[in-house]
Formats: C-alpha cells, sequence, structure tokens
C-alpha cells in the first residue's frame, strides 16, 4: 500500500493503461487463436503457412535488421535530382568535415 501511496498521480494512470492494455493483448491474442482454431477445423487441408508464416517472418525481421538502412548512399547520384544531389554532396561535405576534426581531437 506505500508504494502505491509513494507514486504520483500520473504513475498510477500510466499503471493503470499498461494494466489494461496488457489486458487488450491478451484478448487479442484469444481471438487469434480462435480463428486459427477455426481455420484448422473447418480448412479441408489446413496448411500453417496460411495461418502464420514464420519464414516469411524471420526473413522480414532480417531485412529490417539488416537492410534497406543505407540503400538511398548505394543509389546512383544520376538517378537523383538535382536537389538531392546537392543535399547529399552537402551531407558527405559536413561528414567530411566533423571526421576531420574529430581526429584531431582526443
Amino acid at each position: 500500500m506505500d508504494l502505491i501511496m509513494s507514486w504520483t498521480p500520473n504513475e498510477y494512470k500510466l499503471l493503470l493503461k499498461g494494466a489494461k492494455l496488457r489486458k487488450i493483448d491478451e484478448l487479442e491474442l484469444m481471438a487469434r487463436n480462435a480463428m486459427f482454431h477455426r481455420y484448422a477445423m473447418n480448412e479441408k487441408r489446413p496448411k500453417e503457412t496460411k495461418m502464420f508464416d514464420a519464414k516469411k517472418a524471420r526473413r522480414q525481421l532480417e531485412r529490417n535488421i539488416t537492410g534497406d538502412n543505407d540503400k538511398w548512399r548505394k543509389s546512383d547520384v544520376n538517378e537523383l535530382g538535382k536537389r538531392a544531389k546537392g543535399v547529399q554532396r552537402f551531407n558527405d561535405a559536413i561528414r567530411n568535415h566533423f571526421s576531420k576534426s574529430g581526429q584531431g581531437m582526443g
């Protein structure tokens, strides 16, 4: 009881919000499970990948982690518009300036 009384009203509201969101997540999971069960029982030849394709999800995760964050740097500058080329040159100049000035410090 003392712990709860030590919280600010905002902390208490956030705790209640978290508990309600947890309950919503549990109900959503139960609904998904019910749909998966219904599909599996009613489908003539049920496939696991139709319910959830884990391989595809893992590939997507791998693509997002290792992926295309730096893809714009590898794009052909000739395909970019004039403004984009200028911005790219400006960014490169700033990076070069700060990498050179950062090396002398220390």
